[in-house]
């Protein structure tokens, strides 16, 4: 573990070269309880964390925030830990309005380069007005596709686990 904690990564850049499946299983071996999953033909590392209560789970997510400074420290970064961390993981609302308004600044700014191109080459003719649009109807199916399988492992981790029965015993 300590031979792969001195390790230093390299970006993935073009032309980096790449592990082979051999050299990827020598070194999960290293580490404990990690795997390599593929999503969407992208091989990407993950690891589940199960706590046996309540308590074990904040003194773990009080570790991540004292890492956290530690690699805020170590790079130089303005990197801070949410005040209300449960309410930062829960709810990403903030990153995905942003990602949101990123998006309408890019159609809005498309827009704007048709209007320059129209005034620009209208005469000539013979240019194509429709080229973003495969980009956004990409960027829609991704949308539906990530928002399909929130729902899917939402239902398949935590509804399907709920007993009603039990929920409305309980509350009475």
């Amino acid at each position: 573990m300590e031979e792969l904690f001195m390790n230093r990564c390299e970006p993935c850049k073009s032309g980096a070269v790449r592990l082979n499946g051999d050299e990827i299983n020598e070194l999960l071996k290293m580490v404990s309880g990690w795997l390599v999953i593929e999503i969407e033909s992208i091989a990407r590392l993950q690891k589940e964390y199960t706590f046996k209560n309540f308590k074990q789970a904040i003194a773990f997510t009080n570790k991540i925030g004292e890492v956290a400074e530690y690699i805020k420290k170590l790079t130089g970064l303005p990197f801070s830990s949410a005040r209300n961390k449960f309410a930062a993981i829960a709810a990403p609302d903030a990153i995905v309005g942003t990602h949101g308004a990123l998006k309408q600044l890019a159609v809005s700014l498309m827009k704007i380069a048709k209007d320059v191109a129209i005034s620009i080459g209208g005469a000539s003719g013979g240019f194509e007005l429709n080229v973003f649009k495969p980009m956004i109807i990409s960027n829609f199916l991704q949308s539906a596709r990530l928002l399909a399988d929130s729902c899917r492992a939402f239902t398949e981790n935590c509804v399907s686990l709920l007993d009603p029965g039990t929920m409305l015993a309980t509350k009475s």
